[in-house]
């Protein structure tokens, strides 16, 4: 007998089997429930994800004829030809073969003719932006308005190539990555009905290793499990992934925490001799340092995401970085997974970046920088606002002023320019009559200081 891969073997049947998708699952069985079918769909995300799974359950719920709330029987001949692809009235296209404007013109004269034996006459076009611009003006009058006995399912990895054209008459369904519990929980179920043995942590690293593509991690699980003696161990997915091991990453870290880049780059070399990524080393330590920081930050080991943290190792590392220190090591890391993503150089990289981390006290966080520099351009506003500096009054040859103010008065011009006011009887211009007396008073100060003006406001 011919052996299915776990991937096909598992395939979703029905909107309940959907992961990650529940969502769209639902709103595609309501739209059966309510009679609300649109003629054209639009599917989209990331590869692995179920779109042309869902497609195909879409397809199997419109034509089942014992279909039950929405749901395919996947018992019936209509529901077995769809799952094989064999089905006359569910007709398949791929894409990235059949492309052209000939191609699209055919499909153009078959919507024509009505569907065999189900109601509908189904159309799934995988990875639709291959299509040519020529194929897709083709198609446009036939997507906006199609006989009442076809529906399109279109989908796609690539949204963004598509015309706006195709988009404004589809409805659109975007699929998410799905998340690590989630693809752990699947994995779970097929290792036991497959009676696979796996050590603790395999399905999770499994599960993050695959960034949010389920079938992707069936596939690896797949992979192990034919290659394994009996029990998949995390050395095992270690290997088969270029990651490293727990004790490999902690030790690193420890060097870092030493300050001790020569100890560092020492186990680095090791690390890469036993053929780990350097892609794979750099998500490694940089979901390490997020557990490290939750730790710091909550003290809680429930929350950690990397399979290989453990409480005590996490508790011994923390130790030695404050939560900000954790975070500039973190941002550093990430850019240069940027980095290496695009550099032939990535051993070198990852050297220089070590290095940094091990004189990480050393480095002065960007945002005290910017706020150093800050704190200078305020400054130099509020000295550019007092103007140039103004030298201050002479005092009298004869020691101190004895004036009776508490602070100096503004300077004011010199004696050259001063025209002493005439004995009226009368306080300096604009003030109220004053008598002899206070007028005498001023005369003397204005004696004192060379002919320097006082107006004095006096209230009687």
């Amino acid at each position: 007998m011919t052996y299915l891969v776990l991937a096909r073997k598992y395939r979703p049947e029905t909107f309940a089997d959907m992961v990650g998708q529940e969502r769209t699952a639902n709103a595609l069985k309501t739209a059966i429930q309510r009679d609300r079918v649109a003629h054209a769909y639009l599917f989209s995300g990331p590869r692995g994800t179920g779109k042309t799974s869902m497609a195909r359950i879409f397809a199997k719920a419109l034509n089942c004829p014992d279909a039950k709330d929405a749901e395919p029987c996947c018992k019936c001949e209509v529901c077995t030809s769809v799952a094989t692809g064999s089905d006359v009235d569910v007709v398949e296209i791929d894409g990235a073969s059949n492309r052209g404007v000939d191609d699209a013109r055919n499909l153009r004269d078959g919507v024509r003719y009505t569907a065999t034996r189900g109601k509908l006459k189904i159309y799934i076009i995988d990875e639709v932006h291959m299509l040519t611009r020529e194929a897709f003006n083709a198609l446009l009058k036939t997507l906006e308005e199609p006989p009442a006995h076809v529906k399109f399912i279109l989908a796609t990895t690539e949204p963004e190539k598509l015309l706006e054209t195709i988009h404004s008459r589809v409805q659109r369904f975007d699929f998410k990555p799905v998340g690590a519990d989630a693809t752990g929980k699947r994995l779970e179920y097929i290792a036991e009905k497959e009676k696979i043995k796996v050590e603790k942590g395999v399905l999770k690293l499994i599960a993050r290793s695959t960034a949010g593509g389920l079938r992707d991690a069936i596939s690896l699980l797949d992979q192990l499990a034919a290659g394994s003696d009996g029990v998949i161990t995390l050395k095992d997915v270690t290997e088969i992934l270029g990651a490293v091991a727990a004790g490999e990453i902690f030790r690193l870290l420890g060097c870092v925490a030493a300050n001790d880049p020569a100890g560092s780059l020492d186990i680095l070399d090791e690390i890469f001799a036993g053929g780990a990524a350097p892609e794979t080393l750099l998500d490694q330590v940089i979901d390490t340092l997020r557990d490290i920081l939750v730790y710091r930050v909550t003290g809680k080991s429930d929350l950690f995401i990397a399979p290989w943290s453990d409480r005590e190792s996490v508790a011994a590392v923390s130790e030695h970085f404050s939560p900000e220190t954790v975070m500039l090591m973190t941002e550093m890391l990430v850019e240069t997974r940027q980095k290496v993503r695009w550099e032939s150089r990535r051993r070198v990289l990852i050297e220089m970046v070590l290095v940094k981390l091990c004189r990480i006290e050393d480095l002065v966080p960007s945002e005290e920088i910017l706020r150093r520099m800050g704190d200078i351009e305020k400054s130099l506003k509020r000295l550019a606002a007092m103007g140039p500096a103004q030298k201050p009054p002479e005092q009298p040859s004869g020691g101190t002023s004895n004036l009776p103010f508490a602070k100096a008065p503004p300077p004011v011009a010199g004696p050259a320019e001063v025209e002493r006011p005439k004995d009226t009887g009368r306080a300096l211009s604009g003030t109220k009559s004053v008598d002899k007396e206070e007028d005498e008073e001023v005369r003397k100060l204005l004696d004192a200081f060379d002919a320097t003006v006082v107006r004095r406001d006096k209230r009687g």
